[in-house]
């Protein structure tokens, strides 16, 4: 049937083990697919320059914006399985020894996902903020740190965005 174990229970674990197993490989592969796809949206064309006409933003970013959310829904949804058979393997489990290093051995890697996931998501955070921050002084040399802190902490993209139209525009008529 499979494994050491008791019967058809045992069989059953090892092969929940094994489905578990695949999904944390494919859960890996997921969480690099976000860091690539992150890194390649701070590569593209900066999503607040504007040019007359020519909306950049939408052009080069979501596209971008849409991958990286396709990939963290993906993302979820397979670390909710895992986290559901992890469960069901502790239950199946029981008292057997043998069976409870598997799970905690799963369940340890699963944990070590998580806290990748979680990195991936800070640095590109950090990297977007420092970006913006770069840009806005660059068009506004003469910022305080508190409009800087503004602009980078605000939960609305559009203050930065403003922020350049209203710079161009004062330029403008320089």
């Amino acid at each position: 049937m499979g494994g050491v174990g008791n019967g058809q229970q045992g069989g059953d674990f090892w092969s929940e083990l094994t489905n578990t197993n695949q999904n944390l490989t494919l859960l890996q592969e997921q969480i690099q697919a976000v860091r690539s796809a992150h890194q390649k949206s701070l590569v593209r064309i900066s999503p607040h320059v504007t040019l007359p006409g020519i909306d950049l933003q939408s052009a080069t970013d979501s596209g971008a914006t849409m991958q990286v959310d396709q990939l963290n829904s993906e993302a979820k949804i397979t670390r909710e399985q895992c986290k559901n058979q992890i469960k069901q393997l502790f239950r199946m489990a029981k008292g057997d020894r043998a069976m409870k290093a598997q799970v905690e051995t799963v369940k340890s890697r699963f944990t070590g996902l998580l806290n990748e996931h979680q990195v991936v998501e800070k640095e590109f955070r950090k990297k977007v903020k420092d970006r913006v921050e770069r840009q806005y002084r660059i068009v506004n040399p003469q910022a305080t740190e508190e409009e800087v802190r503004e602009v980078t902490e605000s939960d609305n993209p559009q203050v930065f965005s403003q922020a350049v139209s209203l710079l161009a525009h004062v330029q403008s008529r320089s």
